[in-house]
């Protein structure tokens, strides 16, 4: 499989506020993957119920099944050949869950990187080559996803006292 365009997902919250999610782009030109940064997506996590504790597992699923199922619904944005998820078996099953209700992505690999184990979900004899790449790609959303979490607090702490 000929892998020349990747998108990663975080989500990111706090005790289930103001929670957001990410999407990151990196593109494989002349052999060397780059940042494609006019392909960045934030997402405003709308399906959390508000004001309850999170359930971590369950509500990081459901948020993460929203953007991807919002992200794919967007066919006029390029479809990448592989999606990288940031979590676990429940995450990586909600992505799946999201790309079954989009005919057009049914061809796109999808894989979740759990970071204690290193290793991708539905993918266990990837290329070195993209087990590495998946981890640079799961730092680079984290990072996005945080700075645009904080955003999203200080606007809301802002609103609170204004």
């Amino acid at each position: 499989q000929n892998i020349t365009r990747v998108e990663c997902y975080d989500i990111s919250n706090f005790a289930g506020k103001e929670a957001v999610g990410a999407m990151t782009a990196l593109i494989k030109k002349d052999g060397i993957w780059q940042p494609d940064k006019n392909s960045y997506r934030k997402f405003k996590i709308k399906s959390l119920p508000a004001g309850r504790q999170a359930r971590r597992g369950l509500d990081d699923a459901r948020a993460i099944y929203e953007v991807v199922s919002r992200r794919l619904r967007h066919p006029e944005w390029p479809y990448p050949d592989l999606i990288i998820i940031d979590g676990g078996l429940t995450q990586y099953r909600a992505a799946l869950k999201a790309q079954s209700e989009v005919l057009e992505a049914k061809n796109i690999k999808i894989t979740a990187y759990p970071k204690p184990q290193k290793i991708l979900l539905g993918w266990p004899d990837a290329p070195e080559e993209i087990k590495k790449l998946a981890e640079r790609a799961i730092y680079q959303t984290h990072n996005f996803v945080i700075r645009y979490h904080r955003q999203t607090r200080n606007k809301a702490l802002f609103d609170i006292m204004g």
